[in-house]
């Protein structure tokens, strides 16, 4: 099983850095959360740090599995 870290560093960068501020709003997570996490400056955050991305995530997988 995938990390949960690994899971969002690979699921940002798949979307790209353009989308990375709109996927914070959206999660509710601080702006810069989404950078800090691909390049690192997050090593270790806390579940509730990255669980509004990691559930945002999981919702547009569901999406589109959905349609």
């Amino acid at each position: 099983m995938e990390p949960i870290i690994d899971y969002l560093k690979r699921k940002l960068k798949e979307v790209g850095p353009a989308a990375w501020e709109p996927i914070a709003v959206e999660a509710g997570v601080a702006k810069s959360l989404p950078r800090k996490i691909v390049y690192g400056d997050r090593d270790n955050p806390g579940v509730a740090t990255i669980q509004p991305l990691v559930s945002y995530f999981q919702g547009r997988e569901s999406q589109q599995e959905a349609a």
